[in-house]
């Protein structure tokens, strides 16, 4: 009965630790990385798309009826790429690779207030990114790299989060410097 019950609770901990080092797959809103592109327009089906064959490469605008999940257009491509992303210390290889870009940008058409200045057009198109961060760090744990910058007049945080064969980047920015950091697109990518 004993050696039953040391056994049972050896399973047990070989199968909770099997499952600490199985990292789920990346995903947003129900999207992730192995999607392909007969699966995007099940799921948004009142948005026309367009595939474009050179490229592989699928970008589009998602329709105002399909667009309720914060998600405004997707661009879901392959080609060459490097990998890995996030890991310090590491040289990225270029290799052949998918990415699944998620954008976070209202496009002139679903703004109900059209921007006067250069400000309001980022403050009117994008969402906060603190909000959208706080859910990824919660799912998926604190990122494993952040990069920041500057362009022009924007300053930008990349966070980044790896699982081994997938990554993913939230991208975010603040204008100035100062004020709301908002969410501009969040990239999913892996390896072919």
């Amino acid at each position: 009965m004993r050696i039953a019950c040391v056994l049972g609770l050896l399973l047990c901990l070989l199968c909770s630790g099997m499952a600490l080092a199985e990292q789920p797959a990346y995903e947003y809103m129900g999207l992730n990385i192995d999607m392909n592109f007969e699966e995007l327009q099940k799921r948004h089906p009142n948005t026309p798309y367009q595939k474009t064959a050179e490229t592989h490469s699928s970008y589009f605008w998602i329709s105002a009826a399909d667009a309720k999940n914060g998600i405004y257009a997707i661009n879901l491509q392959e080609g060459k790429g490097y990998w890995p992303k996030n890991r310090a210390g590491v040289t990225p290889q270029l290799v052949d690779f998918k990415w699944l870009k998620l954008s976070f940008e209202k496009p002139d058409a679903l703004l109900k207030t059209k921007p006067k200045t250069w400000e309001d057009s980022h403050y009117f198109r994008l969402p906060e990114c603190v909000p959208i961060l706080t859910s990824l760090i919660k799912r998926y744990g604190d990122p494993v790299a952040t990069n920041s910058g500057w362009e022009e007049q924007i300053e930008w945080t990349t966070y980044g989060w790896e699982s081994g064969v997938e990554t993913m980047n939230l991208a975010c920015e603040r204008l100035q410097g100062k004020g709301i950091s908002l969410a501009m697109e969040l990239t999913l990518s892996k390896p072919k």
